[in-house]
């Protein structure tokens, strides 16, 4: 099923060091959005030349303990440049439009954080 966001992605970013949690959220966008590329990267500096070099139609999905303050530079200037972050973790200020999904986690709370 096709599930509607409030911005247009066409592609979304993992950065998620378990193979678990960052299967279970490819499946969960692929499945929701099949018109979407789907990255998978399991660190923050493997992933930290790729989102800067993404255009702005890209969501970032990232584990929250990946987030230094290198990686932050990096998203606040993806979400400047129109790009959308979604943490994996506990909420906290990260200077910068943001959305939280805190572990464990379902479907719906990803999808929810995707649509508000």
């Amino acid at each position: 099923m096709k599930h509607s966001m409030d911005f247009v992605v066409r592609t979304f970013v993992v950065v998620e060091p378990d193979p678990i949690v960052s299967m279970d959220l490819a499946g969960i966008l692929k499945s929701s959005f099949p018109d979407s590329a789907v990255e998978l990267h399991q660190n923050g500096a493997e992933a930290e030349t790729r989102i800067a070099t993404k255009p702005e139609t890209v969501c970032i999905i990232i584990n929250s303990k990946l987030a230094t303050q290198g990686m932050l530079r990096v998203l606040k200037n993806c979400v400047g440049r129109g790009g959308h972050v979604v943490f994996v973790g506990p909420a906290r200020d990260v200077g910068f439009p943001a959305r939280f999904v805190e572990v464990p986690f379902n479907s719906g709370m990803v999808l929810d954080a995707l649509s508000n």
